[in-house]
């Protein structure tokens, strides 16, 4: 049995405590309120321009080790639309993409270290078009209408249309025939300045995959030649949201 006291006690808790829940639960309507607020999708499209650079891990031509060489920046281009999910000055941004990427590396096939040993110039020359999906986490600087800054960052998976690229390699003996694997991964950064309902990109793609797999010379058995080398992407990009 519960004696006067207790019950006085108790119902004194009670009374105490209906506050505090009253508080929390518009604590809790609060938040979801704000949620709803400043939740909010933009979709959007973009188009621009890329210049590509292979980075070399591993290069080797019949023995020889190939450490210098020059990379010819060349002009590619790219279209992409997007989806942006918004919760205040955070957003997750999905964005699938087409790009031709076109990139030229210049490299002595003897590796000479004389003066008196001529060199044998070569160059592969490299046209890819890819379909890409870059997954973005992004923080608004400044969200001050009609302007906005803005950083992001995250992976991009890329499919190498390979039916649809080129890679020649000049000044070669025979034809070559390049391997390439069909699927690789990079990490993107970048900074985007938006005015009212356009925006600018710039961004800087890091290659994590090596994208050759194999590569064979037509008839010669005897050509030994391993390219590992890696993709890195600097892009610019206009485009409008809505």
């Amino acid at each position: 049995m519960v004696g006067g006291k207790e019950k006085i006690a108790l119902l004194f808790l009670l009374l105490i405590s209906l506050p505090v829940l009253a508080d929390g639960d518009t604590l809790r309507i609060s938040r979801r309120q704000h949620i709803k607020e400043t939740f909010h999708i933009d979709y959007g499209v973009k188009g621009g321009f890329n210049s590509s650079m292979f980075l070399i891990d591993n290069f080797h031509v019949n023995g020889t080790t190939i450490e210098e060489m020059q990379n010819n920046y060349k002009i590619g281009y790219n279209v992409a639309f997007f989806t942006r999910f918004n919760l205040g000055r955070h957003f997750v941004q999905l964005t699938p993409e087409f790009s031709i990427i076109n990139s030229e590396i210049t490299f002595d096939k003897k590796a000479s270290q004389h003066p008196a040993i001529v060199p044998d110039f070569a160059t592969i020359d490299t046209h890819l078009k890819t379909f890409n999906v870059h997954l973005l986490y992004g923080y608004n600087l400044i969200d001050a209408k009609p302007y906005g800054l803005s950083i992001f960052a995250g992976p991009t998976l890329k499919y190498i249309w390979r039916d649809k690229s080129r890679i020649d390699y000049i000044n070669f003996s025979d034809a070559m025939n390049e391997t390439i694997n069909p699927f690789c991964v990079n990490i993107e950064v970048g900074v985007s300045v938006k005015i009212s309902y356009l925006f600018l990109d710039f961004a800087y793609e890091v290659g994590l995959s090596n994208i050759s797999r194999s590569i064979n010379e037509g008839s010669v058995a005897n050509t030994e030649i391993t390219l590992d080398r890696r993709n890195n992407v600097l892009s610019f990009s206009c485009g409008i949201s809505f």
